[in-house]
């Protein structure tokens, strides 16, 4: 995150408008600023700006305390922690502003505002207004209050929390991690460095593990309450349900006789039923076939009157062409006599405009002289006021120059009298010290004696605190280098120590290098049989289905071939009685025909040896009508025998066929089921094949190879824990070389830095004692010089009467105001009289100049008015042509006229030929009419003659034709009537003739010797004796039924109690390890991991800072102590260190949450609102120095501080600058 742009007005003591702008120079290059100002002019108001844009809060109102009322301009009150707090008394609104670029790369602005209401200073708090925009496209993305503190922290990535540790070390939170408590300090690491999830974690451990173990009481407790039977009384359930099946079997077998006797009764009363309703349904068909003879009838006349259908549409067609002939004759006369009216209307409309144009003319043409002297006289007005205009613009400039004159003649006497009034004022002044006009003029020699003079006084002083600085650096030298002399055999004795430990280490890491190799070997393998195992496994799968379909798909096939056999048998007894039926069906129509009705009436009237009036045969040989019924009844027997006959062989050889089918798709999807695990049991050998590799140790197949390989899987895995305890025990060994290796390189890091710290302290303390020796010299010849100056320019003193007090700055001061005075006397003079010179001739000039002016003034009077005279005698003219009306609109308005008449004149006779054109056609077409309709007139009683001799031919009138063609659309609907009718009879006479049969077959089989009641009585009283059986079975059954469910159950519970017990203790362990109610275990473990971390970076920081101290962590409850490495690293409590020391280590802390609380880096800008003054001088370089450093790292930081010595280390500030009235402006300045 990078702050780009801090704005804000009227926030506590900053009432006008700020920018902190850290795009622009100079802050944009600077990388380190300074914040300056005295105490409460409101440095630390601009970070709050930056807060309260982003978050909507700011450290000073945000930190733990007492919240009270506190009373506001309004009258009422207001929280102390109310951000709107920070709205300055006596503005009616204040507002926050920050452009920052966030971690996506895209610029983003935040703004806070509090107003008040009506925009009073009194008014009432409103509520805050947020916003958060993209820049780039102006995008506003968020605008309430908690939305855009969300969107901010999804931006930057950054906690309110987090950003005060990483952007922004608030003024009073600098040392909060050192001045905390175990628990302050517990709860600011897990703000800082977000380890609040171990907390949940443990908290959630705790209560996974208390519903484990509530899982497994209840279990037990329900294992309690399953009611099984006993094993006895089970038994005697099982045998009381074997004892009912006999009875059970011999109450179906009565039921079942009594069922088929009592059916037999039934199917002979529904079909007499049946014979009578079939009896009644052919009656109804036959009566409704002779009720439609009208329709055949009907049907006929309709079939006459469409053969004549094109004659009729003829004679039609001609009627409509007749009467639209007509109507085009009678439009045609209508519109030939309304154009003939239009041509005479035309004619006079034409006449009259050609008259009205004639008088326009004659009147413009009289109206031509008048205009022409008209228009004369208007130019000669014109050119009148013209010039009345310009006399009088010169008579006014005359009188305006005249007065300008009298104006310069008044100002030159002004002149001459304030010249000799300077003049006699600069003599009067000089008189009073004569000697100083020589002075004047040897002024730059003299200043330049008196800066030599300053700048000997100014090294000599120099050269005396050059020596005095010398001497002091001198001492501190020598002590320096006795304290790097005391340090060096310690640090010595410790790496002689640590160099030992490192070559034991070295060596008992060397003795072995292999468990790795071999671990890697190891989990190779182990990684061969399990996917070894795993295409084992498939195989195993494939094979298994694959002898699933194999049977399936011979089954099938039998199935096929049985089917193929059904279907071609059945087939050819469907054709054999298909054979049957064809040769049966015409005998049978001729059986019944010789036996209907019409053919017993003609055979009653045939006489012997005489011609039948039918066929005209003389014998006759079927006269017994008995004999014939009898033939046909037989024939129909025979025909309906074999229709049955083929009819079930048909349904037969359908049924075969769809078991064909079904064996065949069955058969399909087996062989694909074969094929698909064939191909997964070839893709399971080559993945078996591929992971086995070169280990001949190894089954060569994966058929039977699941239960080897599992051994195998389980030998390796044991080797491989103990590889992994080997190379456990390698690391922990590597890990503590490094360490020593690490410390070792850090005492020989402080020898030879100690080593180089010494030789440049003995060369520091040699050029120490040469600088000494130059500074003293110096400072006695500065003194010989400085003397020798004051000699020569006691003089000058004498003479501006004045007293040299030194020769000090101020004595150089007074003399510096005198010279100036003389000097601005001399000239005053001068100048006066060289005014007085030069005013006496401009002033003549001038007097002479205005009485010129005022005579031409009144000269150019005189013509004006004279040419005012002329110009209204020609005006009076002018009013009396035209009634004063303007030529141009005169003349335009009469030729308007003109042009008007002219249009109409034109347009009347466009209009008279288009009449006369019309009217021609008109006439035109009213011909070609009155030909069409004569034509027309003959057409139709041509087609009227031959429809006519056509339907009389038909026996039909016109109009009967016409009644009939129209109603033709029922020509298919009665035929479908009549159609329908005949199928009826025919249907009704064959379902009648079928139930007589139905009837006779079942009166010839008998009926049982029981009658109907009786059986019925019997049938309910077995029903209802089976039924008691049933539901005694059912009863023993069902408790059966429940104690096999009971007993499922209870083993199901004993599986869960298993499983959950198993499941506890898993949780138990983990809960033992990390889980509490509260979450303290696992924070705290990770908060000792963290708090470790942090040490670690801040040591990095405090190496640089305070190489003498560095931290370290407690033995519990997340303690600091502080090791002192100048006293044989000696650990005490931090409390023990001095105010700059203390600032040290919490500056190096600081530094360190900074960059844990930013997920690992420092941010790009950091704020430190602290002031430093707890800190020596040299404590004071160090700080520098490491926000110098952090400043070459690319980030940009701005310290607020009133430490003058940071001030001057930092040349880029910005000033907070108190102006009255509890008022700060902000401004940037270099110095």
């Amino acid at each position: 995150m990078q702050i780009l742009q801090i704005k804000g007005e009227n926030l506590a003591s900053l009432s006008d408008a700020f920018v902190l702008d850290l795009t622009a120079e100079p802050l944009h290059s600077a990388g380190l600023f300074a914040i300056t100002g005295e105490t409460g002019a409101g440095k630390s108001t601009i970070l709050d700006a930056m807060c309260l844009a982003l978050y909507g809060n700011c450290p000073r109102l945000s930190s733990a305390g007492v919240n009270d009322d506190v009373p506001d301009a309004s009258g009422e009150t207001i929280k102390s922690s109310d951000a709107r707090a920070i709205l300055r008394r006596g503005a009616a609104q204040g507002w926050a502003e920050v452009t920052f670029v966030a971690p996506d790369a895209e610029t983003y602005c935040a703004t806070w505002a509090a107003r008040r209401a009506r925009g009073k200073a009194d008014g009432r708090l409103q509520s805050i207004d947020r916003s958060l925009t993209r820049v780039a496209d102006g995008t506003v993305l968020e605008s309430q209050i908690k939305a855009v503190n969300d969107r901010v922290t999804a931006l930057t990535g950054l906690t309110y929390d987090e950003f005060r540790r990483t952007v922004l070390l608030a003024q009073g939170d600098f040392d909060a991690f050192l001045r905390a408590g175990t628990t302050e300090r517990a709860a600011l690491l897990e703000k800082v460095t977000g380890t609040e999830v171990y907390r949940l974690i443990s908290r959630r451990v705790y209560a996974l593990h208390q519903k484990a173990l509530a899982a497994v009481t209840t279990l037990e407790a329900q294992c309690g309450t399953v009611p099984i039977l006993t094993d006895e009384a089970r038994e005697t359930l099982v045998q009381d349900a074997a004892a009912l099946a006999p009875q059970i079997a011999q109450s179906r077998a009565q039921r079942a006789e009594s069922a088929a006797k009592l059916q037999s009764h039934v199917d002979l009363e529904n079909a007499r039923t049946a014979l009578a309703q079939a009896s009644e349904a052919a009656q109804h068909a036959a009566e409704a076939l002779e009720q439609a003879a009208p329709e055949r009838a009907q049907l006929a006349q309709l079939e006459t009157a469409l053969s004549l259908r094109s004659e009729f549409d003829r004679f039609a067609a001609t009627q409509r062409t007749l009467k639209e002939a007509t109507e085009a004759e009678t439009q045609a006369q209508a519109d030939h006599l309304r154009l003939s009216a239009e041509v005479e209307t035309a004619q006079t409309r034409a006449s009259d405009a050609v008259a009205a144009w004639e008088e326009t003319e004659r009147v413009f043409k009289a109206f031509g002289p008048i205009w022409t002297q008209a228009t004369q006289l208007d130019q000669a007005i014109l050119t009148a006021q013209q010039e009345v205009q310009d006399a009088r613009a010169a008579q006014l400039e005359a009188e305006e120059a005249a007065a300008q004159v009298q104006q310069s003649v008044s100002d030159l006497n002004g002149q001459k009298e304030t010249a000799e009034t300077a003049l006699a004022a600069a003599g009067a002044a000089l008189a009073r010290v004569p000697d100083a006009a020589r002075w004047v003029d040897r002024w730059p020699d003299v200043q330049r004696q008196l800066a030599s003079c300053a700048d000997l006084a100014l090294a000599e002083q120099t050269a005396v605190g050059q020596a005095a600085e010398a001497r002091h650096q001198i001492t501190q030298a020598q002590t320096a280098l006795a304290q790097l002399d005391a340090q060096t055999p310690q640090d010595r004795a410790k790496l002689s120590g640590l160099e030992q430990a490192i070559t034991d280490a070295q060596a008992a890491l060397n003795t072995d290098r292999s468990p790795q190799t071999r671990l890697e070997a190891v989990l190779a393998k182990l990684s061969a049989v399990q996917e070894m195992r795993r295409a084992a496994r498939d195989y195993d799968s494939a094979k298994a289905q694959h002898a699933k379909a194999a049977g399936r798909l011979a089954a099938q096939t039998e199935a096929e071939a049985n089917a193929d056999a059904e279907a071609r048998a059945h087939q050819a007894a469907a054709d054999a009685a298909a054979q049957r039926v064809a040769a049966l069906e015409a005998p049978a129509q001729r059986a019944e025909a010789a036996v209907s009705e019409l053919a017993q009436q003609l055979r009653a009237h045939l006489e012997p040896d005489c011609p039948c009036p039918v066929c005209g045969a003389t014998e006759h040989p079927s006269l017994a009508d008995d004999a014939l019924a009898a033939f046909a009844q037989d024939m129909r027997t025979a025909l309906d025998t074999a229709r049955t006959e083929r009819d079930t062989a048909l349904r037969a050889q359908d049924t075969a066929a769809r078991a064909g089918d079904a064996a065949r798709l069955a058969m399909t999807q087996a062989q694909e089921t074969c094929a698909t695990a064939q191909a997964a049991m070839q893709a399971a050998t080559d993945s078996y094949t591929q992971a086995r590799g070169a280990e001949a140790s190894l089954p060569a197949a994966p058929d039977w190879a699941i239960l080897p390989l599992t051994q195998a899987a389980e030998t390796l895995e044991a080797e491989r824990l103990q590889l992994a305890d080997q190379l456990a025990q390698r690391e922990a060994q590597r890990s503590q070389l490094d360490r020593n290796q690490t410390a070792a390189q850090a005492i020989r890091q402080r020898l030879e830095q100690r080593r180089a710290a010494r030789e440049a302290q003995a060369e520091a303390l040699a050029e120490l004692r040469t600088t000494l020796g130059v500074a003293e010299q110096s400072a006695r010849h500065a003194a010989q010089q400085r003397a020798a100056a004051e000699t020569d320019l006691t003089p000058i003193f004498a003479a501006m009467q004045l007293q040299p007090d030194g020769f000090g700055t101020e004595a150089q001061a007074r003399l510096s105001d005198r010279i100036e005075q003389v000097s601005a006397r001399l000239k005053a003079q001068q100048e006066a009289e060289i005014a007085l010179k030069n005013l006496a001739p401009q002033l003549s000039a001038a007097q002479a100049q205005a009485r010129s002016a005022a005579e031409n003034a009144t000269r150019l009077g005189q013509v004006a008015d004279t040419r005012a005279a002329k110009l209204a005698q020609q005006q009076t003219e002018r009013a009396a042509l035209l009634d004063g009306e303007p030529t141009d609109t005169h003349r335009t308005r009469h030729n308007t006229a003109r042009t008007q008449a002219q249009t109409a004149k034109d347009s009347s006779a466009d209009a008279l030929a288009q009449a006369r054109s019309a009217l021609s056609a008109a006439k035109a077409h009213l011909t070609a009419c009155q030909r069409a309709a004569t034509q027309a007139s003959k057409d139709r009683q041509a087609a009227q003659a031959d429809l006519t001799t056509k339907a009389t031919a038909a026996d039909l009138s016109l109009d009967t034709l016409a009644q009939l063609i129209a109603d033709s659309g029922q020509l298919d609907a009665l035929r479908a009537k009549l159609k329908a009718l005949e199928d009826a009879h025919l249907r009704a006479v064959s379902s009648h003739e079928a139930r007589q049969k139905d009837v006779a077959a079942l009166e010839a089989k008998g009926l049982p010797e029981e009658d109907a009641a009786t059986l019925k009585s019997q049938l309910e009283q077995a029903d209802a004796q089976l039924s008691d059986l049933d539901a005694q079975r059912g009863a023993l059954q069902e408790r059966l039924t429940q104690d096999d469910a009971l007993r499922a159950q209870l083993r199901g519970i004993e599986a869960q109690i298993k499983e959950a017990r198993a499941h506890e203790q898993v949780w138990a362990a983990v809960n033992d390890a990390i889980g509490s109610r509260q979450g303290d275990k696992f924070a705290r473990v990770a908060q000792s991991v963290t708090l470790a971390m942090l040490v670690e970076r801040a040591n990095l920081h405090l190496e640089s800072l305070k190489p003498r101290y560095r931290l370290a962590q407690g033995g519990a409850d997340l303690s600091l102590h502080i090791v002192d490495r100048d006293m044989g690293d000696e650990q005490r409590s931090t409390r023990s260190l001095s105010g700059g020391e203390r600032f040290l280590v919490s500056l190096s802390l600081a530094l360190a949450l900074s960059q844990m609380g930013s997920r690992g880096g420092l941010a790009d800008t950091l704020f430190i609102d602290e002031g430093f003054g707890a800190l020596d001088a040299e404590s004071l370089d160090v700080a520098m120095d490491a926000l110098e450093a952090l400043q070459a790292q690319g980030r940009t930081i701005g310290v607020i501080s009133h430490v003058e010595a940071m001030k001057d280390r930092i040349p880029v500030q910005v000033r907070v600058t108190q102006r009255g009235a509890g008022a700060s402006n902000v401004s940037v300045a270099v110095l």
